[in-house]
């Protein structure tokens, strides 16, 4: 009964995932806007009702099938000791499969990017001849998702590399921080070893970088939470205030402006 409820589960939640990313096009917005969502038809409003509606189904479907004598979200402190964290194992098997696919899409789209990899590589190269990012181009995420690249970029020009790998590079190392701070939140949580793989997978699963570039990764979704955590655990130790959290602002914020 309880795979039963965890297939369903993840079928739910794989299945919001390709409605979200297919359904939007079937209704393309009528009002024309400057954004690149308009020119391909992809409505944003319609791809965010999907998510709410397949989110709030997981959600509830995922409280009903739960025990409610183990439910706990308790976050890991000194009086909670988690029990059966996920081991490095299920990281170096998904930084694998992460890396491979990559290396693929590396190859596969090396003459003409991909996803919206050419956005990134256009305001590499306008940061690279001087242009300030805001004010002499768009970009509509944080600056540090435009400068690790751009300085990846200039260590790959020493060596004799050019963008494209330095673009790949970046990706895959954003995408392997991303797992690891997946790997830190589900290790925060009280939850069933069995509920921390069930989960570590389907997310990975879901957001594997097909068609994204680094923009739309987990680590910049996760890294607010992974702060939040950080905060939690090192709550009332002397000085960390002093270094924590300007940290944590400067990095959330440097990924991602709308944190």
């Amino acid at each position: 009964m309880k795979n039963t409820k965890h297939t369903l589960l993840i079928l739910i939640a794989l299945c919001g995932v390709f409605c979200a990313l297919y359904v939007p096009y079937y209704l393309p917005p009528k009002v024309p806007t400057i954004s690149a969502s308009y020119d391909y038809g992809f409505n944003n409003t319609l791809g965010i009702l999907v998510i709410g509606l397949f989110m709030t189904i997981f959600t509830g479907l995922g409280f009903y099938f739960a025990d409610r004598n183990q439910l706990s979200f308790s976050l890991l402190t000194k009086q909670v000791q988690v029990q059966d964290k996920l081991k490095f194992h299920e990281f170096w098997i998904s930084a694998v499969i992460s890396s491979v696919l990559i290396a693929a899409l590396s190859v596969i789209s090396y003459q003409h990017g991909f996803g919206e990899s050419c956005q990134v590589f256009q305001a590499v190269i306008r940061s690279n001849i001087g242009q300030r990012i805001y004010e002499d181009f768009d970009f509509y995420y944080g600056p540090l998702l435009l400068y690790i690249p751009l300085g990846i970029f200039k260590l790959f020009q020493i060596v004799g590399g050019d963008l494209k790998p330095a673009y790949f590079f970046t990706l895959g190392i954003l995408q392997l921080l991303g797992l690891l701070e997946l790997r830190y939140i589900l290790n925060s949580f009280n939850l069933s070893k069995k509920s921390r793989q069930w989960i570590y997978n389907v997310i990975f699963i879901s957001t594997l970088p097909f068609h994204s570039g680094i923009n739309l990764i987990l680590f910049r979704f996760l890294t607010p939470m992974v702060c939040l955590l950080l905060a939690s655990r090192y709550e009332g130790r002397r000085g960390a205030e002093y270094w924590l959290v300007p940290a944590s602002v400067f990095l959330c914020f440097g990924i991602s402006i709308e944190y």
